[in-house]
C-alpha cells in the first residue's frame, strides 16, 4: 500500500514564513497554505486536578516532505489546531530513511 494512501485525510497546513523588513526595519510574517495529505489521532485526555477533562492530544502524521514548524497551525474537517512543540522524523530502522512525520497538536477551535 503506497504511504499516501495510508494519510488518508485532506489536511491544510497554515505556514507561516519571515518576510522582508518593513519601513521600519522590523521583520515580517508572509503567511501560506497547503493541502496535503495526512492523518490525524487523538491521544490522550488532558484533566484537571479533579478528573474532568478539559482539552485533548492529537498527532498528525504527514510524509516526510511535508513539515511544520512550533508556530504554524493546521485545519483538519473544519477544525484549527495548533502546532505543540517541534515536529520529529521517524525512520524506518532497516533503512535508516525517514518514513513519516509526526507532530503534537492542541485543538485551538473552528476555521
Amino acid at each position: 500500500m503506497p504511504r499516501v494512501a495510508r494519510l488518508s485525510q485532506a489536511i491544510t497546513l497554515h505556514l507561516r514564513t519571515e518576510g522582508p523588513e518593513d519601513e521600519h526595519g522590523n521583520p515580517t510574517v508572509i503567511d501560506s497554505d497547503r493541502v496535503v495529505p495526512g492523518l490525524i489521532s487523538q491521544q490522550f485526555p488532558q484533566e484537571s486536578g479533579d478528573g474532568i477533562v478539559v482539552g485533548e492530544g492529537y498527532r498528525l502524521y504527514l510524509n516526510p516532505g511535508d513539515t511544520l514548524e512550533g508556530w504554524d497551525a493546521c485545519t483538519i474537517d473544519s477544525l484549527r489546531y495548533e502546532v505543540i512543540g517541534a515536529p520529529w522524523p521517524v525512520h524506518n530502522p532497516r533503512t535508516a530513511s525517514v518514513h513519516h512525520v509526526e507532530v503534537n497538536l492542541r485543538r485551538a477551535g473552528t476555521s
